[in-house]
């Protein structure tokens, strides 16, 4: 699916572990796969978690999964942090990053913590390329890899961000109702209709899986605002946890294989204030708009 919503808005700061990285500075992408093999070879002898990889080169070894949702870039994030040098091990920095919005932060941290649910502990190896790179920064050096002991408190979510999910939530049962549709509830504010049960196992977080979308707006449920295919490629590993909406990443876990599902979301599960456009520009899903999403699951891999 292709998405122009979702691209990174940086601020920069010079202190803390706050940084602003050109990609296409002289960190180059030979350098960057030599570090993303040093991280892997490390981590088949010394990781002792799940460990979780990102196409960026990021890697992750997962002690503790949360079982909140993972954050948006968008987020205002609490996190304790230990920050190393990966060559020796060294401290360079530790402490807690309070309120912060995901997006003035590092880009490795926003790789690995868009796809690290809250309440989560993990070890995160970011190359050189997603953190300070050839200039380096007071005590880290010019294209040095890091490692990043994270424990992701919580998402802090604003009394107006609460007070909208719940009447996003009061605006879908009464949908819900109007329509004579029992649905299953979701502590989230998801609601949802298992229309085919299918077989196997369901997806976990970190699974690729392909499926076929059709998204509705819940106040326009007679049309449909996209529809398409959606499956991993060679720029995109199309795992659960990439689905921008986190009610499809909600939903897919709740499908098997074969499987077909009827999801109502809430705005704040979906495109919340942003809204979403299609490749050309063309807005097609509001701002706060509650959708209706029916997803078909298709097959589920690894990455």
């Amino acid at each position: 699916m292709k998405r122009s919503f979702g691209l990174w808005v940086l601020i920069c700061f010079g202190f803390g572990i706050v940084s602003c990285i050109d990609d296409d500075g002289d960190n180059s992408e030979q350098l960057l796969a030599e570090q993303t093999a040093a991280i892997d070879a490390y981590l088949a002898d010394h990781a002792t978690g799940l460990i979780v990889n990102d196409i960026n080169g990021v890697r992750m070894d997962i002690h503790q999964l949360g079982k909140g949702l993972p954050a948006k870039e968008t987020s205002n994030i609490n996190v304790k942090y230990v920050g190393r040098l990966f060559d020796d091990n060294s401290l360079f920095e530790q402490g807690t990053v309070d309120k912060k919005v995901l997006n003035t932060l590092i880009r490795g941290w926003q790789i690995a913590l868009v796809s690290l649910p809250e309440g989560s502990k993990a070890d995160v190896y970011i190359p050189s390329k997603w953190a300070y790179g050839p200039s380096g920064q007071g005590a880290i050096p010019g294209n040095a890899v890091l490692k990043f002991e994270l424990e992701f408190d919580k998402i802090n979510r604003s009394s107006a961000e609460l007070q909208k999910l719940g009447t996003d939530t009061i605006a879908i049962d009464n949908y819900l109702a109007s329509k004579s549709v029992v649905a299953k509830k979701d502590s989230t504010g998801l609601r949802y209709v298992i229309n085919t049960e299918g077989t196997g196992p369901t997806p976990t977080l970190y699974d690729q899986v392909s499926f076929h979308v059709v998204m509705k707006l819940l106040t326009a449920d007679d049309k449909v605002v996209l529809e398409t295919d959606v499956a991993p490629s060679s720029l995109n590993y199309n795992r659960v946890v990439d689905q921008y909406a986190d009610g499809m990443k909600l939903g897919v876990q709740k499908l098997r294989k074969g499987g077909k599902g009827t999801f109502y979301v809430p705005s704040s599960l979906a495109w919340g204030t942003r809204g979403a456009s299609n490749a050309s520009g063309q807005a097609i899903i509001p701002a706060d708009a509650n959708l209706i999403i029916e997803i078909e699951l298709d097959d589920i891999g690894t990455p």
